[in-house]
C-alpha cells in the first residue's frame, strides 16, 4: 500500500497523515522505488513504512512519467489481446490518474511553500511470504 500526501519537511515520518491518499498500484510503487524520481528519506521501524519526498525540481519530471503511465494505460484499450501484465496495469488505471491529478494540484498551487512542504510517498514494506510452506 502507497500513501501520498503533503507533509512539512521537518517532520517526515512513517506516520500515515490523516489527509494521505492511498493507492495500491504497483506501476506507481515501482516508478518510486526505481527511478530516483523521489528521495529515500527512512525507513521507519516502528510503522514498516518506506518514506520518500519529492524536491521540487522533480516534480515535472514525475508527471511526465505519470504522464507516459496513463497513455500506455488507455492504449491497452485498444489492444485485441491483453497478457497477464496488461491487465494488471488497466486494474490500477484510476490510481495513476488520481495521484497524477494529486501532482497536478500541487504544481498548479501558485502559493505552495517548497522550502516548508514537501510531497511524500510512503510505502508499507510487508514482510515476505513463505509460498513453500503455506498449508492449504
Amino acid at each position: 500500500m502507497l500513501h501520498f500526501a503533503i507533509e512539512e519537511r521537518g517532520n517526515l515520518t512513517g506516520k500515515i497523515s490523516k489527509n494521505a491518499i492511498e493507492s495500491n498500484s504497483f506501476n506507481l510503487k515501482d516508478m518510486i522505488e526505481m527511478q530516483n524520481l523521489f528521495e529515500y528519506y527512512n525507513y521507519d521501524e516502528e510503522e514498516k513504512m518506506d518514506v520518500y519526498y519529492l524536491e521540487n525540481d522533480k516534480l515535472f519530471l514525475v508527471l511526465q512519467e505519470v504522464k507516459r503511465m496513463i497513455e500506455h494505460e488507455r492504449k491497452l484499450y485498444k489492444k485485441h489481446e491483453l497478457d497477464f501484465a496488461d491487465y494488471f496495469d488497466l486494474m490500477y488505471e484510476c490510481e495513476t490518474k488520481r495521484f497524477w491529478e494529486f501532482l497536478i494540484q500541487v504544481a498548479l498551487n501558485a502559493k505552495f511553500d517548497w522550502e516548508k512542504y514537501t510531497v511524500t510517498v510512503k510505502i508499507e514494506v510487508v514482510k515476505e511470504i513463505d509460498l513453500d510452506n503455506i498449508e492449504i
